[in-house]
């Protein structure tokens, strides 16, 4: 039999690999010539320090995804200048003039003979007008109408808006499709909502700068009398607006000079 002291020694593989870590404080945990004592505090000090790393890692992320303002400041902190904020109006509107004729264009059918069903398809086009993801359900009494397949949807937002659409080149807005219908944006991605049916970018006013203590000051004069409620939406130049951007009601007043401003 073998005796006991012949026996080969079992590695011991945590000093080991206290012994190789690269982790301050982890060479001392493996130390036999300290105190026990002393090798739990070294052990207590590296685990806290592990814990709140993580949490600190962790915090800064929570930090800025849930607090965009944070990451905006973050982002402009020491810029001395920065793109000024972008505006999508969409407004409430619609020609009451042009639906006789848009619905002969489209169906084929002449308003004055069939009152009946002038009607319905009026209601059908006011219900695109305004139609948004939030607003499906205007749709549902049209599910099964065949005669609605193949409508140039688009073209109707278009003729229907056509007269607070801007003719000027290059245009303080461009029309673009949204989330929420037909707007009118000062965004530099309208390609992406281009509604007329390319891949193109729209002519709209270039990108304005503002100073980091500057009273920078937008204003948006109306390009004509017409009378509607507007919604107005404020976010990032450089991106598109979503329904869940800082949304502002504003309701039209007939003024000798109406106009939409904002302070920042």
């Amino acid at each position: 039999m073998e005796s006991k002291g012949s026996r080969p020694k079992q590695p011991d593989w945590l000093a080991e690999v206290c012994q190789e870590s690269s982790i301050h404080g982890m060479p001392y945990i493996a130390r036999k010539d300290l105190h026990w004592t002393e090798r739990i505090l070294w052990a207590l000090i590296i685990l806290g320090s592990a814990y709140y790393a993580i949490s600190s890692c962790l915090n800064q992320w929570y930090r800025f995804r849930d607090n965009p303002l944070v990451y905006e400041y973050e982002y402009l902190f020491g810029l001395r200048i920065f793109p000024f904020v972008g505006i999508t109006l969409c407004p409430t509107y619609h020609d009451e003039t042009v639906i006789p004729r848009l619905i002969n264009e489209t169906w084929g059918l002449d308003a004055s003979k069939d009152k009946e069903k002038a009607a319905y398809y009026r209601k059908f086009l006011l219900a695109i007008n305004a139609l948004r993801y939030s607003t499906l359900e205007t749709l549902e009494p049209f599910e099964n109408d065949t005669t609605l397949d193949n409508v140039n949807y688009l073209n109707i937002l278009l003729t229907l808006q056509k007269k607070i659409i801007s003719v000027k080149n290059p245009a303080e807005l461009a029309p673009i499709i949204t989330e929420v219908g037909l707007c009118q944006t000062s965004s530099q991605l309208t390609r992406y909502g281009n509604p007329y049916g390319k891949l193109e970018t729209l002519d709209v006013e270039p990108m304005k700068q503002c100073g980091y203590f500057s009273n920078c000051i937008t204003s948006l004069k109306p390009l004509n009398s017409i009378v509607a409620p507007i919604y107005m939406y404020v976010h990032d130049v450089e991106e598109m607006m979503l329904p869940t951007t800082c949304e502002l009601p504003i309701g039209m007043r007939k003024t000798s000079n109406p106009m939409i401003s904002m302070l920042c």
